[in-house]
């Protein structure tokens, strides 16, 4: 699905930012783990070369859209993911929950 496919259609649901806002995702929200700890068996090399889902890292905030029940997710260019050992990373768009995002904090000009 494009940016471009109607706003008529999403009912006032979809907020676009323009330009796009520098954000910070909290991995831990957008990516939460699903278990305790590490899974029993689970090989070094995942727990190494897996992302990094407890890391911070910045974004840029391109809509908010609001689900059917009301919840606000993010929908975010540019994510930063990280392999645990910091030797993987790629780029990429994604959708997460209101609760991972917050705005990132301008630098001082001197």
């Amino acid at each position: 699905m494009s940016d471009d496919c109607g706003e008529a259609g999403w009912s006032g649901t979809r907020d676009v930012r323009e330009p796009p806002v520098p954000v910070v995702v909290d991995l831990r929200y957008a990516l939460p783990p699903q278990r305790i700890g590490v899974q029993p068996g689970t090989p070094l090399i995942v727990r190494a070369g897996g992302i990094d889902n407890g890391r911070q890292v910045n974004a840029e905030l391109i809509a908010w859209h609001l689900t059917a029940t009301g919840d606000r997710w993010a929908h975010l260019r540019g994510v930063e993911l990280v392999s645990r050992n910091g030797r993987g990373y790629l780029t990429t768009e994604m959708w997460v929950p209101e609760a991972a995002v917050r705005p990132r904090e301008r630098r001082a000009q001197p």
